[in-house]
């Protein structure tokens, strides 16, 4: 990513943005800054993890008014609860982690009240500790701020007012354990819902994917579902987290991301490991303990993600493609990613694993020839070896990494394995003599016949999902034709490419065909600029600065990257509008008048 833009765009932002303000809304749908005040509150402090699963760790928490959401560790334990002169008691032995740990609590509540809080946490075996060195803030604070590594350096110490609540009420025992209510695969296929909050983690494939756009509007091309993506993808990184300590250990970087996963509050969670795990072991070697280490890991990773409630598909590696010479053959690695294929597939049957190794290249082909008709798929693709490392040229750089080609064809087989929707172009069939036009995967409107001594039909046509594969015309009779498609948006017509048939298909047929629509390309630009813009946001180029060992130099700069969230929100909503497929027109005319 280009992440030498920040520092530009951090000061374009300073210059243009004033900090976010909390707006009430009062009970008559008016606003009012009077009517209700928030407060954002934070607190640090050092315990063990028990022992046993079955040990207890006590968190209470009492607040007199308003609405309380509660984090521990980054992970919400209740959103928006009213106060109700009780003490909610939480077990958050799970979510214990050895050394910091931090409690966050957010109140709003009319401003005519004035709420108090009371909060206690017993650990495991010890004496009840009750916390009143809290940080607080009244400003809206960014993404992440439950976390416990949140820089709060400018935040100021809690108004001793608000912790005057000595007692606590009666104790209600709450359940935090998130759920996410049915699962998303019928029949074997996944479907997202409406309001989804999907997020990404894995290695370089799932980083370098946000880069393209492709695959997160393959994995929802419905315009019903509003969905949001979130690419938390660190290239080179492993299941245990080995390339996110930044200046800390690898468990640093594993309790990084656990707590931004849960801090992000995701309904889907897609993850993607295994890939640099294999290559961590020489080919020759025996790699018979990395892989039961890699399928522990797996194990934990599941667990800590499954308090999130989200539902949790993981993705194998895909396989790797040979390169022309003098490029080194990646696919020596093929046997030794095939081990690394497995370990998720252990985790049960109510886990979904989607196989991306298995005739992931084979299917990369057909899906290319159905974007792209003129590379069609080769069925003899053994006997031509050139052939198939010049088309894997077109895919990737190295063998092992897609490039923009390369993800357009990936995204499609992951879709198809992920929700069984087969790649499939929209098409309108014509018959000349009946005079009668069908479409396929889309929806026609407006169908004239012979407007025109030229014109010989002319309709509207309407697809049904915005995606990559390009608009077919077949038409049964007629010669010396040509079909022009034109967007609502553009008066320019495009002519569509004749497609030369098999003779003993063609017959009197003809077929012509488009190329990428825009409105897919429109739609794949405005991802990667959200995709850009929430890169700088979670990895800042300057991080060090702003959340690590160096913060106390420049971390009062660490607000400001809550000015992203506003754009990012902004593109969203222009991503949720360009899902909507357009009306355009085609036209079917004879092409000796149109030369004439």
């Amino acid at each position: 990513m280009r992440r030498t833009l920040l520092i530009g765009l951090i000061f374009l932002l300073s210059t243009t943005l004033h900090p976010v303000e909390t707006v009430a809304v009062s009970q008559d749908g008016s606003d009012s800054e009077s009517e209700q005040s928030s407060v954002w509150l934070r607190h640090t402090l050092s315990l063990k993890p028990a022992d046993a699963i079955t040990s207890t760790t006590e968190l209470l928490v009492d607040a007199s008014t308003g609405a309380v959401t509660v984090y521990f560790n980054g992970q919400r334990l209740v959103r928006g609860r009213a106060a109700d002169k009780k003490a909610w008691s939480f077990d958050v032995n799970p979510l214990v982690r050895n050394g910091t740990n931090s409690v966050a609590i957010s109140i709003s509540a009319p401003k005519a009240e004035k709420p108090k809080l009371a909060v206690q946490l017993t650990p495991h075996k010890g004496q009840p500790q009750k916390l009143t060195n809290w940080k607080a803030t009244s400003d809206v604070p960014p993404v992440g701020w439950q976390q416990t590594d949140f820089n709060d350096r400018d935040w100021k110490p809690a108004d001793k007012s608000l912790l005057e609540k000595t007692e606590f009420g009666e104790i209600a025992y709450a359940s935090w354990t998130p759920t996410g209510g049915p699962t998303r695969f019928a029949d074997g296929r996944f479907r997202c819902r409406d309001g989804d909050h999907v997020v990404l983690i894995g290695g370089t494939f799932i980083e370098r994917a946000q880069q393209y756009g492709h695959l997160e509007c393959a994995l929802n091309p419905n315009p019903a579902a509003k969905v949001t993506f979130r690419n938390l993808g660190w290239s080179g990184d492993t299941a245990f987290a080995e390339s996110r300590g930044i200046f800390d250990t690898p468990a640093k970087g594993y309790e990084r991301l656990i707590e931004h996963v849960r801090a992000e509050d995701p309904s889907v969670i897609l993850v993607c490991y295994g890939q640099n795990e294999a290559m961590s072991v020489p080919v020759e070697a025996s790699a018979a303990s990395e892989v039961s280490k890699f399928e522990q890991q797996i194990q934990k990773l599941h667990a800590d993600l499954q308090t999130t409630g989200a539902e949790i598909v993981f993705l194998t590696p895909h396989p790797f493609v040979r390169m022309p010479e003098p490029l080194p053959d990646a696919t020596v690695w093929t046997s030794r990613l095939k081990q690394f294929t497995s370990p998720a597939r252990k985790l049960g049957d109510t886990v979904h694993t989607i196989d991306l190794f298995t005739d992931f290249v084979d299917e990369m082909a057909n899906a290319d020839s159905v974007l792209h008709p003129s590379h069609q798929a080769m069925p003899d693709a053994d006997q031509h070896p050139e052939l198939i490392v010049a088309r894997n040229s077109v895919w990737t750089d190295n063998g092992m990494h897609w490039n923009d080609a390369g993800y357009l064809a990936a995204a499609q087989v992951v879709s198809e394995r992920l929700t069984g929707r087969k790649p499939q172009s929209p098409s309108i069939n014509v018959d000349l003599a009946a005079k009668s036009a069908e479409c396929v995967a889309g929806k026609l409107r407006n169908v004239t016949w012979n407007s025109s001594p030229n014109v010989i039909l002319q309709c509207e046509v309407r697809r049904d999902l915005v995606s990559p594969f390009p608009m077919k015309v077949a038409v049964i009779g007629g010669a010396d034709l040509r079909v022009e498609l034109t967007a609502a948006d553009d008066h320019e017509a495009h002519a569509l490419r004749s497609v030369n048939l098999l003779p003993e298909l063609s017959r009197d047929k003809r077929e012509f065909v488009g190329t990428i629509p825009a409105e897919y390309r429109e739609l794949a630009e405005l991802t990667v600029q959200k995709n850009e813009l929430y890169f700088h946001r979670w990895r800042p180029q300057n991080i060090t600065y702003l959340f690590g060992f160096r913060k106390h130099e420049q971390g009062n700069n660490a607000s400001e990257i809550a000015m992203f969230d506003p754009l990012i929100q902004e593109l969203e909503a222009k991503i949720f509008e360009a899902r909507e497929p357009k009306w355009q027109t085609v036209t079917i005319r004879t092409k000796e008048t149109v030369e004439k």
